[in-house]
Formats: C-alpha cells, sequence, structure tokens
C-alpha cells in the first residue's frame, strides 16, 4: 500500500487494515497515495462522520423514539443500495467503479449514522425527550453535506488532502466502532454516560474497542483476508 513514509500515515493506514482489503484497485487516491480504506469504506466512514457531526450539534434534539418513517425510507434506501452494489458486483453479475463504492458506501454510512446515533440516544445518553431522533428535516442539510463531502474527496488534493482526509475517515470508523462496543457494555451492564458509571463505559469501551482492532488487524496479517471486509 503506497502511503507517505511517517509514522503518522504508517498508523492512519493500519487502522484501516484491521477492516479493509485495502486493494489499489478499488481505492480513492489523493496526490499518489491510497486512502486507507477502500472507496466503499471510505463512503461508508465519511459519511458516517458527518452524521455524527451533525448529531453533536443538534443533539438536544435528538428523542428517545427512533427516526420518523421518512428517514427510515432513506436509510432502506441507502441499505438496498449498499447491498446491490456489494453484492451484484462480487458475484459478477455487473461491473463497478469507484465513484459508485464510493456512493453505495455513503448511502450505507448515512443509514449507520442515524441509527448508531440514535440508540446511543436512548441507551448511553438516557434521554428523556419523546420527540424522533431524527425527522425528514434533518435529511436535506444531512445529504447535502454527504455530497459535498464525497465530491470533495473525489478531488485530489494532493498530500494535505490525503491527511484531512485519511484522519476523518479514520477517525469516522474508530467513533463508528466505539459506539458499538458502548451500546453493547450499556445494555449488558447497565451503565451510561450521564451517571458515575460514565468513566466506567468509556474506559471499557475503549479497551475493548482496542482489542477487537487488534484482533481484526491480527487476522487480516495472518489470514490475508479481514474479517468483516
Amino acid at each position: 500500500m503506497l502511503v507517505p513514509s511517517d509514522p503518522l500515515a504508517a498508523f492512519l493506514a493500519n487502522i484501516g487494515y484491521s477492516i479493509c482489503h485495502q486493494l489499489p484497485s478499488r481505492s480513492l487516491f489523493l496526490g499518489g497515495y491510497q486512502l486507507p480504506f477502500c472507496a466503499r469504506d471510505t463512503g461508508t466512514y465519511l459519511a458516517f462522520t458527518v452524521v455524527m457531526g451533525y448529531y453533536l450539534v443538534t443533539k438536544s434534539k435528538r428523542g428517545v423514539k427512533l427516526f420518523d418513517r421518512y428517514v427510515l425510507v432513506a436509510c432502506l434506501i441507502g441499505l438496498g443500495l449498499y447491498a446491490f452494489d456489494a453484492l451484484s458486483s462480487y458475484a459478477g453479475l455487473r461491473s463497478t467503479s469507484n465513484e459508485i463504492r464510493l456512493l453505495s458506501g455513503l448511502a450505507f454510512g448515512a443509514m449507520a449514522g442515524f441509527l448508531l446515533t440514535s440508540v446511543a440516544s436512548i441507551v448511553l445518553l438516557r434521554s428523556k425527550t419523546t420527540s424522533p431522533s431524527y425527522t425528514w428535516r434533518d435529511l436535506p442539510p444531512v445529504y447535502l453535506a454527504i455530497a459535498v463531502a464525497g465530491a470533495l474527496v473525489l478531488v485530489d488534493t494532493g498530500v494535505a488532502g490525503w491527511y484531512a482526509f485519511s484522519v476523518v475517515i479514520d477517525a469516522g470508523y474508530l467513533v463508528f466502532l466505539f459506539l458499538i462496543v458502548a451500546i453493547v457494555v450499556a445494555v449488558a451492564t447497565g451503565w451510561d454516560l450521564v451517571t458515575k458509571t460514565k468513566r466506567k463505559l468509556v474506559t471499557t469501551s475503549i479497551l475493548l474497542e482496542i482489542a477487537v482492532i487488534v484482533l481484526l488487524w491480527l487476522v487480516h496479517y495472518l489470514v490475508g483476508t479481514p474479517i468483516l471486509d
């Protein structure tokens, strides 16, 4: 994998190595360097980062109910696009491109963002409001931001762009995995982020996340194929 020759770049690339095949033919390049994740995974974690950022800015509006039917339809469409592109191309039924892989990843990442932040609001933050976590009003700004982010990653912004997008995408992946682990830990223990159990939840979740990443990295290294790709 061709990345800048410095410790930060190596670290960023190895984060992606834990879960992605990193095939050059299925990856995007900036400044002549391959991003840490393939095009589809890049779209997934880029869109998730956008939704997560939107959630943090507007979290006071997030409620204990899951999103309304319009957001549900958008999520199902995103899941369908991702499944169709991935399964049909892997089965050899059709050819695809990195641009299409990126698009399907963006659609899936938006769905994952809506779902995970909604569940996090319910399980981790013990939200007391009664409004849906997202409504149709949230869709235009979120998908516009995702479209802009997706368009920018296709522009060769050089080595600086490689570092910027690598950090953002890696951060999205790490937060994505942390939320999954934290939700599982919270359900199993009853801990949350709003009581005295906050430190236990965060510490345990981070340690478990590190263990998961190391395990995934080792499986990829020893077997040659990542578990979850």
